[in-house]
């Protein structure tokens, strides 16, 4: 398992989807320390100067460690919530830079067994802070066909491009466009439906 800490086990499958998502993606376990941080993670903290934050570094730390002071609060009850209730927790956040202005969304799965937290961050604006032109958003993602391919779990949007690319489109979940068809992106699939095991197999 790459990056991952000895307290969680979990299907080699599930985190070789989870290494290549363009998502930056971490597993947090019961103690809400960092058990798995995927290649995203390296690649976000090496744009961003962030040479002790690679995940080398990070793993077996407690995230509440690496967070601001007036957000421990917040995200301490989320995640243990998240935890003890069994259910999905989602919000979005900033986390620009000087020279851009970045929001994510954030997608928190609880793993009963063994107990452990997914945590999604899928880039949702990402431009300078000058005002910029962007093309219409369905440009992006719709085929040659017509189609928009929208995961029926976390709802991010495929790239028509970059199909390895899922991404987090607001303007989506409030007005859908025409044309959606609804897929399922790697990570969701590997979560969901996860693959079963042959008991009859020795």
């Amino acid at each position: 398992m790459k990056g991952a800490s000895d307290s969680i086990v979990c299907d080699d499958a599930l985190i070789d989807e989870f290494e290549n998502d363009r998502s930056v993606i971490y597993l947090l376990d019961n103690n809400l320390r960092i058990a798995y941080c995927n290649k995203a993670w390296d690649e976000f903290a090496e744009r961003n100067g962030g040479v002790k934050l690679q995940r080398t570094e990070q793993v077996r730390r407690r995230v509440l460690d690496s967070t601001a002071e007036p957000l421990k609060a917040f995200y301490r009850s989320a995640f243990e919530r998240a935890l003890a209730e069994h259910q999905p927790w989602e919000h979005l956040y900033e986390c620009s830079s000087p020279g851009l202005y970045r929001e994510f969304h954030m997608q928190v799965l609880p793993v009963q067994a063994p107990p452990c937290l997914v945590v999604v961050n899928s880039l949702v604006i990402e431009k300078t802070h000058e005002r910029v032109t962007r093309p219409p958003l369905t440009a992006l993602y719709r085929t040659s066909g017509g189609v928009i391919s929208m995961c029926m779990h976390c709802r991010r949007t495929r790239r028509s491009e970059e199909p390895d690319v899922w991404d987090w489109v607001p303007d989506f979940e409030a007005s859908p466009p025409d044309g959606v068809s609804h897929g399922l992106c790697p990570t969701c699939f590997f979560y969901y439906y996860p693959p079963v095991k042959d008991s009859t197999r020795k």
